[in-house]
């Protein structure tokens, strides 16, 4: 390499914040995330959740070119309503250049496709799938249909141990505490699932 291209590509480390790949290892040490970079959390307590996970993850991935990196799974009880079944939850993060309505509208078909029937309620319920927006980069967004961040962050323990467990030193770019910061403060008991 280089004298220039190496000066450059240290540049481009440091301006990213401790990576320049999109890797497992990269990311845990990123506290800033590329734009392109999204951050979804993935949920499922009907039926088969882990099966509902694993199937909506491969579709998911059929339509984005490049890699999904995926956190482990965790089981949580339900969270804003009372039930007897458990949640799973995942965390997935990629890169795309999709927009955030176009991601939006692909991962709502994603649900749609295999069998969530959304309710006018606004309430919590048991669902057999749900995937949400987290981050898109350091992106702030305030749409009528979509808030990034997701606003329930940082009162979610199902959310903040697989974020802790992929990108633990990623700044909140609204609240500015990192993923780790957050999850210590929630009280909630989340397990992790064996493979």
């Amino acid at each position: 390499m280089s004298r220039i291209s190496r000066i450059l590509h240290e540049n481009r480390f440091l301006v990213h914040s401790g990576y320049s790949d999109f890797t497992r290892e990269a990311l845990k040490n990123a506290e800033r995330l590329e734009n392109d970079i999204y951050v979804l959390l993935v949920g499922a307590n009907l039926n088969d959740p882990k099966q509902q996970i694993s199937e909506a993850l491969k579709r998911f991935k059929k339509e984005i070119n490049g890699s999904v990196i995926v956190s482990s799974l965790f089981r949580s009880e339900a969270w804003g309503f009372d039930s007897e079944l458990y949640f799973l939850n995942q965390v997935w993060i990629c890169r795309s250049e999709k927009s955030p309505l176009t991601m939006l509208n692909f991962i709502k078909g994603i649900e749609h496709e295999m069998g969530r029937v959304k309710t006018q309620s606004e309430r919590y319920e048991s669902r057999l799938i749900d995937i949400d927006i987290l981050f898109k980069g350091n992106s702030v967004i305030d749409f009528p249909e979509l808030q990034i961040p997701h606003p329930l962050i940082y009162k979610r323990k199902f959310t903040t141990v697989p974020l802790s467990e992929l990108i633990p030193n990623f700044n909140h770019p609204v609240l500015n505490q990192k993923m780790f910061q957050l999850n210590d403060v929630l009280t909630d008991q989340v397990d992790r699932l064996e493979d």
